[in-house]
């Protein structure tokens, strides 16, 4: 796991010198994501630059020191992220080259020779893992991009002072930047109504993502044409999620998936430093947890996290699951003191504004692991890739409820419920915050609307106009939610969440669920082999094949989450920190507007702590950053 930089620019190029300690400056500012190595290569006749910081995992040798240069001396490869079927590879490149040899064991000399040896689109269809990839070609004077499947590594690209830069993170872009980056508006408007700025946006004009999924090849005329849209114009899709045609039918699946996800786990496994896994006692974490120990000679280390609200906390759940299969656990209790003291450090974390309020516990859970491990494998991608979230259900019913009635009327409807305030509705001991919320429910006209609102943090701040959202035709409703957020919320709000935390701690986070083997085989699977529908939840084919490793008194409880009592905090320990912070004066929110929605959540009268969490880190990010 890494962070990578670099610039290519073929007008009013630096001297090598200056060129060179500015790719020094800018890795230098990742050095978080990298703390064991800080490495360069450059042609400054060519205008390119690249810079990589280093968390050795496999092979710590310096054979696998980036940059690295292909055995042909053709290509030069800095990549940020792991390659899970690195030996499938080699054999597949030994049909190219039978006497092919490498200098060391790193995941990176055997992805660079697949690049030189079988091309690049070819070696992108074959690879497993998670990755940001930058490939200068010396023959061709090209420059290749790519970031994984399903968005686990982070690439940011534009133009920046001339040049076009790219990075793992934002930080290292504004070193570029002498006269500033403006923000991007149209981006604030995603983050007020999400929490997150989804791909290919950022929060600076000209500068984006690249998607997951996704690759991008410039040449030195694309870099003379200055043209602004030149990223979104010549990124290109290699791979997305999608319904096969034909789906299985059968229960004949389950050995097949227990097989599949062994191999995931097997395959995240490999380290040459110190692993561990993050347990909360749900089912996602303890599949993985059980998969691994399975495969394991000596008792893995496993963490979890809990609060001292016990509404909130899983820690108990966590340590009866570790219990029974017998790891090296550790628990940790976040306080609010805690809180307190990573607060200010979130903006240097997520470099923009990011309002998912578990990033407080995700941050502390991966400093406490990162303290005697430097890999943690997790349970993420089980409720996008498996039908997991309660809310798809719930709002299902909702719908498959209320479209029985013209929208005129469940118009009136909602607007009937929306006349009581929230604090209205709590004083006849009624839940206003619920009730407002199927009111809005009730006024969106389609699935995909509704969809979007669940993930929303302010719903009355209005749903920006253009989200691209591909493949939904041809599924069922349940489907057809798991897609969004596959594409959406998981890419741009969980992953990045994980990722930022973790490697704010030098932390390498591994996610088995989201191997691309385990995406495509979940979905040939028919919705009805994976709920539970009279009992309204899914995951079923995990929670069988935990109960072969699990007893189902430990497991079967309702689903919590991964949430701090924000609220409660709000209202409590981070009040004056709040309230500070929300009469602060930035061109991002009137002051007036801040403060209706403080005084309305410290009245009672509205439950606003997602949409006030949102200004927070908004306001907390601009004051920081000008």
């Amino acid at each position: 796991m890494c962070g990578i930089v670099g610039y290519f620019t073929t007008s009013q190029k630096p001297s090598a010198q200056d060129g060179l300690q500015l790719v020094k400056t800018m890795s230098q500012s990742l050095s978080h994501r990298g703390p064991d190595a800080d490495g360069h290569w450059f042609d400054a006749e060519a205008g390119i630059y690249l810079g990589h910081r280093r968390l050795s995992i496999q092979d710590l040798s310096s054979s696998g020191a980036q940059p690295m240069t292909s055995h042909c001396g053709r290509y030069v490869i800095i990549f940020n992220g792991e390659i899970y079927n690195a030996a499938k590879i080699i054999d597949k490149l030994k049909t190219v080259n039978a006497n092919i040899t490498f200098k060391g064991h790193s995941d990176t000399e055997i992805l660079l020779e697949a690049f030189a040896l079988l091309g690049l689109s070819k070696t992108l269809s074959i690879i497993k893992g998670m990755f940001a990839i930058a490939l200068w070609d010396k023959k061709e004077r090209t420059l290749f991009l790519a970031r994984d499947h399903i968005g686990k590594k982070p690439l940011y690209i534009g133009w920046v002072d001339g040049k076009i830069a790219f990075a793992s993170e934002l930080k290292a872009l504004k070193i570029l930047a002498h006269s500033g980056l403006d923000i991007n508006h149209e981006a604030m408007d995603y983050y007020n109504y999400f929490g997150f700025i989804p791909a290919p946006h950022s929060i600076y004009k000209g500068i984006f993502k690249l998607e997951a999924g996704h690759f991008i090849v410039l040449n030195e005329q694309d870099i003379n044409s200055k043209s602004k849209n030149i990223i979104l114009e010549k990124s290109q899709l290699y791979w997305q999620v999608k319904k096969p045609a034909q789906q299985l039918e059968t229960g004949a699946w389950q050995e097949q998936l227990k097989q599949i996800l062994q191999n995931a786990v097997k395959g995240r496994m490999v380290s040459d430093v110190p692993l561990g896994a993050f347990l909360s006692g749900g089912i996602d974490s303890s599949l993985i947890t059980a998969l691994m120990q399975e495969q394991s000679d000596t008792k893995i280390k496993t963490y979890s996290i809990g609060f001292e609200n016990a509404a909130f906390d899983e820690s108990r759940h966590a340590a009866k699951v570790a219990a029974h299969l017998k790891t090296d656990h550790t628990s940790y209790m976040v306080t609010p003191e805690e809180t307190l003291q990573i607060i200010p450090e979130l903006p240097n974390i997520y470099d923009e504004p990011f309002a998912d309020y578990s990033q407080i516990p995700t941050a502390i859970l991966c400093q406490q692991a990162s303290k005697d491990t430097v890999v943690a494998i997790s349970g993420d991608g089980g409720d996008e890739v498996f039908c997991g979230y309660k809310r798809y259900f719930l709002l299902k019913k909702l719908l498959d409820t209320s479209n029985n009635l013209p929208y005129a009327a469940r118009k009136a409807i909602a607007l009937a419920l929306s006349l009581p305030s929230q604090g209205a509705y709590n004083k006849l001991h009624m839940n206003g915050k619920r009730i407002h919320s199927i009111a809005g429910f009730l006024q969106e006209k389609t699935l995909e609307d509704a969809t979007l609102r669940t993930l929303s943090i302010n719903p009355a701040y209005g749903k920006p106009a253009t989200l691209d959202l591909n493949n939904l035709c041809g599924l069922n409703d349940l489907e057809r939610m798991m897609m969004i957020d596959t594409q959406l919320y998981l890419p741009d709000d969980i992953l990045v969440k994980v990722d930022r935390a973790s490697m704010f701690s030098s932390l390498e986070v591994r996610s088995p669920l989201l191997d691309k083997d385990v995406i495509e085989f979940a979905w040939s699977m028919t919705i009805e082999n994976k709920i539970f529908p009279k009992e309204g939840r899914g995951k079923r084919p995990l929670y069988d094949l935990l109960c072969e490793y699990v007893p189902k008194e430990i497991i079967d409880r309702p689903k919590q989450g991964f949430s701090p009592p924000i609220a409660d905090w709000l209202r409590e320990s981070l009040k004056d920190w709040a309230g500070d912070l929300l009469n602060e004066e930035t061109p991002l929110y009137e002051r007036g507007y801040m403060q209706k929605h403080w005084s309305e959540f410290l009245s009672g009268q509205a439950d606003h702590h997602n949409a006030l969490w949102g200004m927070l880190m908004a306001q907390a990010w601009y004051l920081n950053n000008h």
